[in-house]
């Protein structure tokens, strides 16, 4: 893993090579720079792969194209034998290269054929032009600023706020979109003028204009596309055939993902996820060599530290298991969204820092199960939706508003998952058409609340959540259900890899997702959704291919997701920290509320209503605000925010 960046155009005097210190964490191994003209390239590494060599910015044998890229290609070896054959010479081992001369030979196309996470650009200098691109997934970030005279990119907002040419100024709809889904889909971000370059998209930026063409060159597919060894004689689906090739893929692409010169281990909550990747490169590894990581809590509602140990016993790896109590939690909370980059309000991202850290003293990459939720209709939310769509079509309004009312009297709770937080989530959706149900199930607030806690925000359903809509018009579906699964890849877990990317790497750790290894994602999409979702049951198919490779006691356990007891620590140890944070203040300037802010705190602190999503979400964004004052004293955006206006 590495951190990148680069400007062209008139730079005002700017020094890229003076920002790499700015990345170090991403990349504390090496770092180099490149100056041609007035386009500049620099980069930090984390040295994984080709250790001795592969130092970047990169040029070819030419010196005609050089390429900063972050990331891994885990196909890198078949591509490079297909460019030897082909006639291309190589300098190096590394995948680098062979994203580099790759483009050379198939132009735009060499993104169809990278199975890997990454972000890259590579400076074409016959073609006078920027080539860039990003993962399906987004699993690498990608940033950047065009105003016409300039482009600059970077890994991560602060080397390209810290240029003096990139205004800061936050966007009103950036921040109106985090608060409506807790991240800022791409391309949007919270900086006016800053984009992200999406997942599955690539990018042309000539030279001459500096503007930039966005392309996407992948999309989700969910098209059903049986194979003739997925059906019996009766040409009905044969799920042990189905469950066979889904644990060959899944080995595969584990065993892809094993290649390092560097230590390796496995994160380990317990969850079915991360235990089939234990389990798998178990198969692929001695289990005694294995090392395994995990993260306990002393609140019992959240930890999952017995049934990490469980599957470590039964796999004999070599388990390691930290437990976070409420001091510690103090004591790192300001360090975590002092290093987001972007406000992230995933509560996870503390435990998740806490376990990078603690791998970190062992390994320096990470296997890990992110991705399995959203293939397999994982989150609880999937059995809600039905229920929600009897309620909507059957109840009117003002009986829904009535049940809002009933439901503010159930006895508050601060436990994972407890009752009256599930009835509360539920039926705040309802008011609202169904695209936006599960947005507004998993975000910070509900369009009709935005005006109270952000009076500039957008409250307009059909615009605040415009990613939805467009989505689902673009997405090739085989069953209506597939659209909920589209939303989940294209937001919640662009919020999931940013917060893993942006804790791991702070620790200078690289994480692996097996999960999202392209041939098993098109294979699972490709599925029917009665094989992922089967009477209330999640994750159906995987959960029956993995009978004998785990406990049934992980198998059939419940889902209790990676997160941490926000709420009574908010309550707690973290009470005085989260006033001191939420000040009239701080959250004036953000154009946030103060008075709705505190009595959301007062309401929380007494115990009489549960805030816990949105109070920590504004941490994360004021936290996050604080932590890029010294590099500019920033405003808020005046712009409109209706998104019409803005042209999307």
């Amino acid at each position: 893993m590495c951190g990148i960046v680069g400007a062209a155009g008139k730079l005002d005097g700017l020094d890229v090579n003076g920002l790499l210190g700015l990345l170090h964490h991403r990349g504390p191994d090496d770092r180099g720079f490149v100056a041609d003209g007035n386009v500049q390239l620099g980069f930090t590494r984390l040295a994984i792969i080709d250790v001795a060599g592969g130092h970047q910015p990169m040029w070819d044998v030419d010196g005609t194209h050089c390429i900063v890229f972050n990331g891994e290609i885990y196909n890198y070896l078949a591509l490079r034998n297909e460019l030897q054959q082909a006639g291309y010479a190589f300098q190096s081992t590394c995948d680098t290269e062979v994203i580099l001369q790759g483009y050379k030979h198939w132009g735009s196309g060499v993104l169809e054929r990278l199975s890997g996470m990454f972000a890259f650009a590579i400076y074409d200098r016959p073609g006078r032009r920027f080539f860039c691109g990003r993962d399906r997934h987004s699993k690498k970030p990608f940033y950047y600023f065009s105003d016409g005279t300039r482009f600059a990119f970077a890994s991560e907002l602060k080397p390209l706020l810290a240029m003096p040419f990139v205004d800061a100024t936050v966007s009103q709809i950036g921040l109106s979109k985090y608060l409506a889904y807790g991240l800022i889909p791409a391309p949007t971000s919270i900086v006016e003028g800053v984009k992200k370059l999406p997942g599955g998209h690539g990018m042309v930026v000539p030279l001459d204009s500096l503007s930039p063409r966005v392309f996407r060159y992948w999309n989700l597919d969910f098209a059903l596309r049986p194979r003739a060894e997925d059906r019996n004689a009766n040409g009905q689906t044969d799920e042990a055939a189905v469950g066979r090739h889904l644990i060959e893929l899944l080995q595969a692409a584990t065993e892809r993902r094993l290649m390092s010169e560097v230590p390796l281990g496995v994160f380990l909550s317990g969850g079915i996820d991360s235990s089939t990747i234990a389990a798998l490169t178990c198969r692929l590894l001695p289990a005694a060599r294995v090392e395994t990581f995990s993260i306990g809590f002393e609140d019992p509602s959240f930890d999952e530290s017995a049934y990490a140990r469980e599957v470590a016993g039964f796999l004999g790896t070599r388990h390691h298991e930290q437990v976070i109590g409420g001091k510690m939690l103090l004591d790192f909370v300001p360090e975590v969204l002092a290093h987001l980059d972007e406000p992230i309000a995933d509560g996870s991202a503390v435990p998740t820092a806490l376990l990078s850290r603690f791998a970190r003293e062992h390994v320096t990459v990470a296997l890990g199960g992110d991705g399995g939720d959203e293939l397999f209709a994982g989150y609880d939310t999937f059995k809600a939706h039905s229920a929600a769509e009897y309620a909507y079509r059957w109840l009117p309004q003002r009986g829904i508003r009535i049940l809002r009312g009933l439901a503010g009297l159930l006895p508050v709770s601060q436990a994972n998952i407890s009752l009256d937080f599930q009835v509360r989530q539920f039926l705040r959706a309802l008011e609202y058409p169904p695209e936006t149900w599960h947005s507004i199930w998993l975000g910070l607030v509900e369009p009709q609340e935005m005006r109270d806690v952000f009076p500039a925000g957008e409250t307009d359903p059909q615009h605040l959540y415009d990613e939805v809509y467009q989505l689902l018009r673009d997405i090739p579906r085989g069953e209506a259900q597939d659209s909920l699964l589209a939303i989940y890849s294209k937001t919640y877990l662009q919020m999931i890899l940013a917060k893993v990317d942006r804790m791991s790497m702070q620790m200078s750790l690289e994480v692996r997702a097996p999960f999202l290894d392209n041939a098993v994602v098109d294979y699972v999409t490709g599925l029917p959704f009665s094989l992922k979702f089967r009477n209330g049951a999640s994750k159906y198919i995987l959960k029956k291919a993995l009978r004998g490779i785990l406990p049934d006691t992980i198998i059939d356990r419940r889902k209790k997701g990676f997160g941490m007891p926000i709420g009574r620590w908010l309550q707690r140890e973290l009470h005085d920290y989260m006033c001191d944070l939420l000040t009239t203040g701080n959250l004036a300037a953000l154009g946030l509320n103060a008075p709705v802010v505190a009595r959301l705190i007062d309401e929380h602190t007494r115990g009489t209503r549960n805030h816990r999503v949105l109070l920590w979400g504004l941490m994360a964004l004021v936290g996050w605000h604080q932590s890029i004052r010294d590099l500019k004293s920033f405003s808020l955006g005046t712009s409109g925010t209706r998104l019409r206006a803005a042209g999307r």
